[in-house]
């Protein structure tokens, strides 16, 4: 009896799991073949980059923000330092002479700090129609301004556009760099499907208008992340403007992937505690049985052991479907990201991602972490 109900949770969380990755894999094929609709005309855009101790990042973010492919009227830079120890403000201040850039230290204005707190007040005394946000250690190429702006054509109000980790030199660089594609092909494929759940901060953009009209960030502002998600469930919860995901390589911005298993996991499990607060619906649908099936995946072997294999042919058919199904969404990424599958990171890949996602999410609920020398 017990052996019946669990290979019958098992099964319904797997199939439960693989019409998720369907829909991801239409969404995405859908944002492939829309047309674009490109702006009447150029826009007044506005980077906010919130940052803290980037002092050795920051050369080459400012460098590649001032080398863009855009008219020099319609764009400013605008830095908003959280409570930096080093010398990134002194770093900033430099080029205070280009009137395209401005620095606002929030200890100057007697703010408590945190990313939301930044990005509002960057937002506050931004210029631009289009807020685009992003980080202090991205690398961006000359289009990207260029490439965001066109999108907004007069139905739009938030753009999510790629973020790549690259280079990637070592193999936990490449299992991270796979794994970071996955998160952001399953964002785009939910935007693609109309469901919008996901998305980076370090690549977003809206209209400041609509920004301000919904509240800004003061829902949920006690969260440490999902500033990004926010900003884009607002909007397109409001019914005023479309949510898009940028399906462009000359929108993609870059960042290094991290060093250490320990900050993954740190990085990871802040961005897993917003978790609670998705849809419900989604939540009960698809995000409570997609976390079960990972589960099962952990603990179904032994399982199957103690009860002499006869479970082993249900686990090994769901591994090899979720496999198949998480490469076809990895390959259709692959013109987006610039790189091919190495077969031997996915298969590591693979292995570990059944831990992987159950302990994160996990974690994300029940643990606290530093973030930016900050105890969250």
């Amino acid at each position: 009896m017990i052996e019946k109900a669990f290979i019958s949770l098992f099964i319904f969380c797997a199939l439960d799991y693989f019409l998720f990755l369907s829909l991801v894999l239409y969404g995405i094929r859908k944002i492939q073949q829309r047309k674009t609709l490109k702006s009447p005309s150029p826009l007044s855009v506005s980077i906010v980059i919130p940052f803290r101790n980037e002092r050795s990042n920051l050369p080459n973010n400012l460098s590649g923000l001032l080398e863009q492919n855009y008219p020099k009227d319609l764009y400013e830079i605008i830095f908003v330092d959280d409570f930096s120890t080093d010398d990134s403000a002194s770093l900033i201040s430099e080029h205070l002479n280009n009137d395209k850039v401005k620095l606002l230290k929030l200890s100057a204005i007697g703010n408590k700090g945190g990313k939301k707190e930044a990005l509002t007040q960057g937002i506050n005394i931004a210029s631009g129609e289009i807020i685009v946000t992003s980080d202090a250690d991205c690398i961006y190429q000359k289009d990207w301004i260029k490439t965001i702006a066109a999108e907004f054509d007069e139905s739009t109000g938030f753009i999510s556009s790629p973020v790549i980790l690259s280079p990637q030199t070592s193999f936990f660089e490449k299992l991270q760099s796979l794994e970071f594609a996955g998160l952001i092909l399953t964002g785009a494929g939910l935007i693609g499907i109309g469901k919008p759940t996901i998305c980076n901060g370090a690549n977003a953009a809206f209209r400041k208008n609509l920004f301000l009209s919904l509240g800004g960030y003061s829902d949920k502002n006690n969260l440490a992340s999902g500033d990004d998600e926010l900003v884009m469930k607002k909007i397109f919860q409001s019914g005023i403007s479309k949510v898009k995901f940028l399906f462009n390589s000359s929108a993609a911005v870059s960042t290094s992937p991290l060093k250490t298993v320990k900050k993954l996991f740190r990085q990871r499990i802040r961005w897993a505690s917003k978790g609670q607060y998705y849809d419900p619906i989604l939540l009960i649908t698809f995000l409570i049985p997609v976390f079960l099936f990972f589960v099962f995946l952990i603990i179904a072997p032994v399982y199957s052991f103690f009860t002499n294999g006869s479970f082993a042919e249900i686990i090994l058919t769901a591994w090899a479907i979720k496999m198949f199904l998480e490469y076809i969404i990895l390959l259709n990424g692959n013109k987006l990201f610039g790189q091919t599958i190495n077969i031997l990171v996915f298969l590591v890949a693979e292995l570990f991602h059944p831990i992987y996602i159950a302990f994160s999410s996990l974690a994300g609920l029940f643990f606290s972490y530093s973030w930016k020398e900050r105890k969250v």
